[in-house]
């Protein structure tokens, strides 16, 4: 560390896992320090996006704006790596779940409910919705997990991992105002509607 900036070289595979290890120790100087990452080119771009955005919210002082980056962050991560994988294996407009009689909702999964719902999908960035699998499809295969997402596992406390998993059917704007209450009794006893079936 050279004065107020953390200077770290990412040249291969052992610099990033030391990077993460390191990662809880200089969040003890978060609102102190700034970060700068050189990243060599031979990283790959997943890898090198996912250092970058750690990066970014790390520079970020300002601890609402840190979170709104931190959310939409995940919320983008999750779409760009794994909304294409189609984990819950939609065929014309029914999940696994409901293929297999599983779930008395007709179609569109567990989102056949949500006000939200439009014609090409959801319309907002709800975080909890995006990483819900329910338990038939958690059967048949891995799933990720919030803290597979390292802004995620690095940014959020362990109350907001909570909050962000359980928050069903919220737009962004009611997810952030639970986040930022960063507490599980605000949560379990103002905000009741998060709340999802489980199958």
């Amino acid at each position: 560390m050279k004065n107020n900036t953390i200077e770290i070289h990412i040249q291969n595979s052992q610099d990033i896992s030391s990077f993460y290890r390191k990662l809880p120790f200089w969040k003890r100087f978060l609102n102190r320090k700034t970060m700068h990452l050189s990243i060599s080119p031979k990283i790959n771009s997943v890898f090198k996006r996912e250092l970058e955005s750690i990066e970014h919210a790390f520079n970020l002082k300002d601890k609402d704006e840190r979170l709104r980056y931190v959310f939409e962050e995940t919320c983008d991560y999750i779409d760009r790596n794994y909304v294409n994988l189609n984990f819950c294996e939609f065929q014309d407009g029914k999940c696994a779940c409901q293929r297999a009689g599983k779930e008395k909702a007709i179609i569109n999964g567990c989102c056949g409910t949500c006000e939200y719902l439009g014609d090409h999908g959801c319309t907002i960035k709800s975080l909890a919705c995006k990483i819900f699998f329910c338990h038939y499809i958690k059967k048949k295969k891995k799933v990720f997990r919030l803290n597979d997402i390292k802004i995620a596992k690095y940014f959020f406390t362990p109350a907001q991992k909570v909050i962000a998993n359980y928050n069903f059917f919220k737009t962004e704007e009611e997810n952030l105002k639970a986040l930022k209450k960063n507490s599980l009794l605000y949560f379990a006893f103002v905000d009741k509607e998060y709340k999802v079936k489980r199958f």
